[in-house]
């Protein structure tokens, strides 16, 4: 009797008095035992089906990831990727051997083969499940055999990848790929009814290995955004979850802007990793992403084409990277760290290759905690120092050493450096034409700087204002072209001779003495005759009290407040 099924399976049943007996068993499915049957003192055989189960399993190659790009002298190189899901059941595959592959590489090229697994996509992640045998170079099948991988059933998508590891002697310029994947290249313990043939793997080019330029960062709205600026940017990202493993990670490859992480879980810190094309990380003091940044890992072998603004307003960012930029294409580190409070960099610092670099200005602005030895910089070729530590609290390292023949300005270049201390004495400046602010408010500079030649500046308006320890002899300075002196000297107690300057192309000396208790040097020879504006220029200067008699003040049309509060003597 047919209790019900079909006939890929059977089994054959016995009934006596003692009940039912089975007597043989085919198809590897237990029968059904029939039951509400009564035949007293009779014996009876039934041959019985047990009902098929079909398990689908669909297949679709990863098309976006499936791409002709560059694989790596270095392990673990993804070469194909797929999305594979069961219904019906959960099948186990056991088996994966490839179609022949193509190209030009050879058994030095590739030692062997990894096929990996995951419930996510993220080959970052993925566990190794089967290796190959020893690589033969192209042409050959490609073998995984006696893993067991179950495929949970459901409909849920899962995710095989098969990677190559690359030798690190291989030729770069090979190449590579899969043409497609049949049917007959999976083995399942089950009967299944699988989809048709995936498509190609894209066509792998061996280059030279490269690193990953990987940064940490903690979001709070659940999302990321990778910064950038301008064209020539092609780059993939990987994003790992370090808190909970697995808890958003992702990937995306091919991007050519600014692109945003999104379903992120907020408290966690993220790994991101960005590789290929990428020349020009740009925060720009962006107030919404640039708190998440936490730590600089790893630089890697990204070839940087700017660093300008690169890290600005990264007021939670620090230093881990070991490693150092590969700087060879940028000129413009501006603003590079300017706002990073809690950024002191490390000692590998000193070794960057700063040789290309034209502009560093304001690159440490308020980097309240940068203190980081900079001594070995090339700054043969820097045009451009202004404000490069400006408020940069801590910051009293050694920079005696650098080259500043090529520098045009140094407006604020210590502006509120409250620690700096250093001998710059032998500093060649003779092409900066603005010292503006350069030490105001450098509170504990009080170096002999006597000897620069000074011969080309035209602006010192604040030079000194508020350099409270500056006190030094610069008496032989030529200030022939200087236009500004505005607060030079204001609340400092410098007390130096300085009769002998040529003021001669000056206008404006508004407030040049301002505060300062302790000046009083005869100033009588000054030609003062382009001056404009003299406004407070004594003002609270107690000490002053040195006759001015001489000076032909027929160009001035503010002296407002002039001598108030000085000692000055009219006679």
């Amino acid at each position: 009797s047919n209790v019900g099924g079909t006939a890929d399976a059977t089994s054959e049943i016995h009934y006596d008095n003692a009940g039912w007996t089975a007597l043989t068993t085919t198809g590897g499915r237990p029968p059904y035992i029939a039951t509400g049957f009564n035949f007293t003192g009779a014996e009876v055989n039934f041959t019985v089906f047990s009902p098929s189960v079909t398990i689908n399993v669909s297949m679709a190659d990863l098309t976006a990831v499936n791409i002709n790009e560059d694989i790596f002298k270095t392990n673990r190189q993804r070469i194909y990727a797929m999305e594979i899901s069961a219904t019906g059941g959960s099948p186990t595959l056991t088996d994966l051997v490839t179609t022949a592959t193509l190209g030009t590489y050879t058994a030095a090229d590739i030692s062997n083969f990894e096929l990996y697994y995951n419930t996510v996509d993220n080959f970052a992640t993925a566990t190794l499940i089967a290796t190959s045998g020893a690589s033969t170079g192209s042409g050959e099948n490609i073998s995984f055999t006696g893993f067991s991988q179950i495929i949970a059933g459901g409909g849920v998508p899962q995710y095989l990848y098969i990677a190559a590891n690359v030798n690190a002697g291989a030729t770069t310029g090979n190449t590579m790929s899969i043409p497609f994947l049949a049917v007959g290249n999976f083995t399942f313990i089950e009967t299944v009814n699988p989809t048709a043939s995936l498509g190609p793997s894209g066509v792998k080019t061996i280059a030279d290995a490269t690193l990953p330029f990987i940064t940490t960062w903690i979001t709070t709205d659940g999302t990321i955004t990778i910064p950038t600026n301008g064209g020539g940017y092609n780059y993939d990202v990987t994003w790992t979850n370090l808190t909970n493993m697995g808890v958003g990670d992702g990937f995306i490859t091919g991007q050519t802007g600014n692109y945003t992480i999104t379903g992120l879980e907020n408290g966690s810190t993220y790994r991101v990793e960005i590789s290929k094309d990428f020349p020009h990380f740009f925060m720009n003091n962006n107030a919404t992403e640039a708190p998440k940044l936490r730590t600089i890992e790893q630089w890697g072998s990204i070839a940087w084409t700017s660093m300008s603004f690169a890290f600005s307003g990264c007021t939670n960012l620090t230093y881990n990277a070991t490693d150092v930029p590969n700087l060879a294409g940028v000129t413009d580190m501006s603003a590079m760290f300017q706002g990073c409070t809690v950024f002191d960099g490390n000692a590998t610092m000193g070794t960057w290759n700063t040789a290309t670099i034209t502009n560093m200005g304001a690159m440490f602005a308020g980097a309240t905690v940068f203190n980081q030895s900079l001594n070995g910089w090339n700054t043969s070729a820097v045009t451009g120092m202004g404000s490069m530590f400006a408020g940069a609290t801590a910051f009293n390292s050694n920079i005696t050493g650098w080259n500043t023949s090529a520098v045009t300005s140094m407006l604020q270049m210590f502006s509120g450096a409250s620690a700096f201390n250093q001998d710059i004495s032998g500093w060649v400046v003779n092409n900066v034409t603005d010292m503006a602010s350069m030490l105001q408010n450098a509170s504990a500079f009080n170096q002999n700087i006597g000897g620069w030649n000074v011969g080309a500046v035209t602006n010192m308006s604040q030079m000194f204002s508020g350099a409270s320890a500056f006190n030094q002899d610069i008496s032989l300075w030529n200030v022939s072209n200087v236009i500004d002196m505005s607060s030079m000297f204001a609340n400092t107690p410098f007390n130096q001779n300085i009769s002998g300057w040529n003021v001669g192309a000056v206008t404006n000396m508004t407030q040049m003495f301002l505060g300062n208790a302790v000046f009083n040097q005869d100033l009588s020879a000054w030609n003062v005759s382009n001056v404009t504006s003299m406004n407070n220029m004594f003002a609270f200067a107690t000490a002053f009290n040195q006759s001015l008699a001489t000076w032909d003040i027929g160009n001035v049309t503010n002296m407002t407040n002039m001598l108030n509060n000085s000692g000055l003597s009219q006679a």
